[in-house]
């Protein structure tokens, strides 16, 4: 498991993430597999159709919100899930819709996150069986959290990297808040509640929110930086340097791992519709990273 590496990973079950899904609530999903090459969102909830836990086996739907670039890639996961009989996705079809812009997607729902950019809201179902389970029990302010793994080996090789595979990262919390960054409004969080909070959304974004802009105000001078998405979403990764980096079309903004514990975070909501800012406080500028 790439996520809190700090953290302990410990061997789970069916009937562990069972009996997680009875009793919390799913806060954050994020899904990739062999043949995605960019970090897709998922919506912070799934539908579990199914649970076998005799069988070891998991039937579920993810929605996913995904860019217009992210289509082909998913008809290309379509094939994997026809071929090995595990799975579809019922907004994508092989035949032209009349009247779809991109004909061979049936017309759905978008979400706004710019001028120019949007997100597509694509199910996933999935037929999960025999995974290997994985987990990590861990707190952030005083907040009880597992963040649960599941992969799947679809079709097996000798070389790990011909592997057929894909992987289902669920994030449970308990019962009470809407949003994963709700838990942390109004806490006074430490650096390493701020740690890990960058953890879960850098790289593979757990929250299921988008990075609709990111500003960098210096508090000696009068310059400010400005990120916005205008033709791809604005992406996140660590590079291995450990250096955060936030990038878009309109440029870059990096932070290094190691300078977080000079910052202050504070989760602040925006509006009653989920949006939320994360501040970013320290002693020579401040960075805002606005989510949808």
């Amino acid at each position: 498991m790439r996520k809190l590496k700090d953290i302990k990973e410990q061997t789970g079950t069916m009937r562990k993430l069972s009996n997680l899904l009875d009793s919390k609530k799913v806060y954050g999903v994020y899904y990739t597999n062999c043949f995605m090459s960019e970090r897709y969102l998922s919506r912070s909830h799934l539908d579990v159709k199914e649970l076998d836990v005799k069988n070891n086996e998991i039937r579920m739907t993810i929605p996913t919100r995904v860019e217009a670039q992210g289509i082909r890639e998913l008809e290309t996961t379509l094939g994997m899930l026809v071929e090995y009989k595990i799975g579809d996705i019922p907004n994508i079809t092989t035949e032209a819709e009349e009247g779809s812009p991109h004909g061979d997607i049936i017309p759905v729902a978008d979400d706004i996150v710019s001028v120019n950019e949007h997100l597509h809201n694509i199910d996933l179902y999935l037929i999960v069986e025999e995974p290997e389970i994985t987990y990590k029990e861990f707190s952030i302010a005083g907040e009880k959290f597992t963040l649960v793994e599941l992969h799947h080996i679809i079709d097996p090789s000798d070389d790990v990297a011909s592997q057929v595979e894909q992987t289902i990262t669920i994030l449970f919390g308990e019962v009470g808040n809407l949003y994963f960054l709700s838990h942390f409004h109004n806490k006074n969080l430490t650096s390493r509640d701020t740690k890990m909070i960058m953890d879960l959304i850098v790289d593979e974004n757990i929250t299921g929110k988008a990075i609709t802009s990111i500003s960098v105000a210096s508090k000696s001078t009068s310059i400010h930086t400005y990120l916005y998405p205008l033709t791809s979403l604005i992406g996140s990764f660590k590079n291995v340097s450990n250096t955060i980096i936030f990038s878009t079309d309109t440029g870059l903004v990096r932070l290094e791992e190691e300078d977080l514990n000079k910052y202050k975070m504070e989760c602040v909501p925006i509006n009653s519709e989920g949006h939320y800012l994360i501040k970013l406080e320290g002693k020579n500028e401040s960075i805002h990273i606005s989510f949808d």
